[in-house]
């Protein structure tokens, strides 16, 4: 029986968390596209696996972050 992989997503204050970053910085890469995320209702959700690879190749501009 074939069952769908549930992904945690995280929050825009999570995602700031652990990359030591402004939650409205983190929110500006997101709305800039730097960050994948997803809206939904009125909430933004960025994925487990969007994080891990912000995490591991940093963003196009040269934002430094801690792991």
């Amino acid at each position: 029986m074939f069952m769908p992989q549930i992904q945690k997503m995280h929050s825009i204050r999570e995602v700031a968390g652990i990359l030591g970053v402004h939650y409205m910085t983190a929110r500006k890469w997101c709305l800039e596209g730097k960050i994948k995320a997803q809206k939904i209702g009125r909430l933004w959700r960025v994925a487990d696996d969007e994080l891990k690879r912000v995490m591991d190749e940093g963003l196009d501009e040269g934002t430094p972050h801690q792991k």
